[in-house]
């Protein structure tokens, strides 16, 4: 079983066992609508116990979930740090979106097919996700996740991210 965060338990909310997450999903409405099944998990370790989704509000990055097995402040309390996760099968993506976990790694290319570094961090600060590239023998630098503009071809396969060089990038 392949599973994915989609959230983190920052703290409880209330006293009736409501939970508030930070959100690492762009699709919050997929991912906790009622009846949806996640796993509670501490870090990587086997889930601690599954839960079911009975609602949420908020907007992202930051929700409360209502959730049917934690029913009290205390049970909540538990729960502070662990993931809500859920299997990756259940999780399909549309078309040009990508997981995080799938572009750490990945080589970037100029158009012209030169190496110039390996993604090691997405950042999602603004407007835009950028990647954070690791030059060999050189300072990080920048790409904006933006397609079609910086990044012209995404190959999960292949582990390779084509971009287009703008003044000022490297």
């Amino acid at each position: 079983m392949s599973l994915i965060s989609v959230a983190q338990i920052t703290k409880p909310f209330g006293l009736d066992g409501r939970v508030r997450c930070k959100s690492l999903t762009s699709y919050p409405e997929e991912r906790f609508k009622k009846g949806q099944k996640l796993y509670l998990c501490k870090g990587n370790e086997e889930p601690a116990m599954t839960v079911t989704v009975l609602g949420y509000f908020g907007s992202n990055p930051m929700l409360t979930l209502t959730l049917e097995e934690i029913t009290s402040v205390e049970e909540a309390e538990k729960y502070r740090g662990y993931e809500l996760k859920i299997e990756e099968a259940e999780a399909p993506l549309p078309e040009n979106a990508y997981r995080i976990k799938d572009l750490l790694g990945c080589a970037i290319v100029s158009e012209e097919g030169k190496k110039l570094g390996t993604i090691t961090d997405v950042l999602s600060y603004g407007p835009t996700d950028n990647f954070r590239v690791k030059r060999e023998g050189g300072k990080d630098f920048f790409v904006p996740f933006v397609l079609d503009k910086f990044v012209l071809k995404v190959d999960i396969k292949k582990k390779e991210v084509t971009v287009r060089v703008v003044e000022g990038m490297l």
